[in-house]
């Protein structure tokens, strides 16, 4: 078989086998998409050790404000081993970065937004998107059960009502 026959034999599978072979972005899951960022590490281990990833693998949908590794770079030793200690805390700190339902940047409202933790993160939209006075560094990585948004900083949970 001549070089323009291989070509055009090539050319004549390719459509098929692209159509077989494809992962639509939309096909993993929210952890799925958190596990492949290599820039969310550290929230992405937190989130396993809160138990928190059978919820974001299920239905959703969930808006996840995911700290980057630079967020967390910014916390200091003391505050995040103390977040890692206490189980309770860190799952109710998590939770304050998932809201229900999936949020596009170009969806949001200037305003309070609940959050899985029951407290409300404020969104800006005058410069840029800020959620809880924090800049939004990479919008809409869409998954198949949410979106994650993420941010440049690690919101830090009011503290409990008593």
């Amino acid at each position: 078989m001549g070089l323009p026959l291989k070509i055009a034999f090539v050319a004549c599978l390719l459509p098929g086998l692209l159509l077989a072979s494809p992962v639509r972005a939309d096909d993993k899951d929210l952890v799925d998409r958190l596990i492949l960022d290599p820039s969310l590490k550290t929230f992405t281990k937190l989130i396993a050790k809160a138990g928190l990833i059978e919820m974001l693998k299920g239905d959703g949908p969930y808006t996840i404000f995911a700290p980057n590794d630079a967020a967390f770079a910014k916390m200091s030793p003391a505050a995040l081993e103390a977040l890692m200690k206490d189980k309770a805390l860190l799952r109710r700190t998590l939770n304050f970065h998932v809201v229900s339902g999936t949020v596009l940047a170009k969806d949001f409202k200037e305003g309070p937004l609940k959050t899985m933790a029951g407290d409300a993160l404020t969104i800006k939209l005058k410069s840029g998107l800020t959620v809880g006075g924090v800049k939004v560094v990479l919008a809409d990585v869409v998954a198949r059960n949410g979106v994650i948004q993420v941010v440049g900083s690690v919101f830090m949970v009011p503290p409990t009502k008593k």
